[in-house]
């Protein structure tokens, strides 16, 4: 067993002297000085595998492309024969046949596929001529729409006076009913008082810029209507009502209101506002029929021409006095 381990040892390292030499023959062929150089060059087993994979792909593609070279040549050269035959006559050649047959049969995938592609040509057209009429008509419909909600912004108070259209023109009318009301309130109250507009306060039923204000002369400020005394308060609103009637009379083409009613609160007056009120009052008796509807007793002796409801036990009963 000694003897056959010796002669395996002797014979491997003879193996491994032809290999050394070889090795050395072959690094003296090639670009590399030394071993070290050629292990350092040596690409690991991925990197091998994909310049494999890249190489075999190379090799498909040039397959592919030379396969396409010869399909042309083959189809120039059925184009070069068929054209021959058109000018030198009919040839009695099988494969020439053929090659006419396969041109025509060609031109014809051609021409139909030119015909589908013109047909969908002429669709898109039409669906670009559709787009941009819809396009042009969503553009006019948007700028419509922009001076629409502009002005329904306008109208509904979303507007930087925060102020809708109803609001505004009820403001006028009631800043002009005002304006008349003044004129009476002033005299009743010696100059004392004005009914303003309150541009500022939120009015009723949340319409902002309908309430009044009262600007007091003597302290040289506005004022809520609210703080009005009684006797204030009953002029004020003797004021107004007859300013409402001024301001549908010179509105409505010259038309009078040929009465006015007034329903009590002269109880709250103290006499000299009593005197200021029934002076108005006859001033305008001589235009206008001014009905007073009131308990006050101190009224009889004021008012000449009165109707009067009399309770009794037995029952109320009516008593005209002064009227004609």
């Amino acid at each position: 067993m000694a003897t056959a381990a010796a002669a395996a040892a002797a014979e491997a390292r003879t193996a491994l002297g032809r290999a050394s030499s070889v090795l050395s023959a072959a690094l003296a062929a090639s670009p590399f000085p030394d071993k070290l150089s050629l292990e350092a060059a040596l690409l690991d087993a991925a990197e091998e595998k994909g310049l494999a994979g890249t190489l075999a792909d190379w090799r498909d593609e040039r397959a592919r492309a030379e396969a396409e070279k010869a399909a042309d040549m083959a189809r120039a050269g059925r184009e070069e024969a068929v054209s021959l035959a058109r000018w030198e006559g009919p040839v009695e050649s099988a494969s020439l046949k053929s090659a006419q047959e396969a041109c025509a049969s060609e031109k014809a995938q051609a021409a139909s596929a030119r015909d589908e592609a013109a047909s969908a040509l002429a669709a898109l057209e039409k669906d670009k001529a559709d787009w941009e009429e819809a396009e042009a008509r969503r553009r006019s419909l948007a700028k419509e729409t922009a001076g629409l909600k502009a002005l329904d912004d306008d109208l509904s108070g979303n507007n930087p006076r925060k102020k809708a259209f109803d609001s505004w023109i009820l403001g006028l009318y009631l800043a002009e009913i005002a304006a008349y009301a003044t004129k009476r309130l002033e005299r009743m109250s010696e100059g004392r008082y004005r009914l303003i507009l309150d541009a500022d306060r939120e009015g009723g039923r949340g319409l902002s810029g309908l309430d009044l204000a009262v600007f007091d002369a003597y302290t040289g400020r506005e004022r809520p209507c609210a703080t009005l005394s009684g006797g204030e308060s009953f002029m004020a609103s003797i004021s107004l009502a007859l300013g409402l009637a001024d301001s549908i009379q010179a509105r409505s083409g010259g038309i009078r209101l040929d009465a006015v009613f007034i329903d009590e609160g002269f109880g709250s007056l103290d006499e000299a506002s009593l005197d200021k009120a029934l002076g108005i009052l006859d001033e305008i008796r001589d235009h206008r029929m001014v009905g007073l509807v009131s308990h006050v007793g101190e009224m009889r002796a004021r008012i000449p021409s009165r109707v009067e409801i009399e309770k009794t036990s037995a029952g109320s009963r009516i008593r005209v006095e002064g009227l004609r």
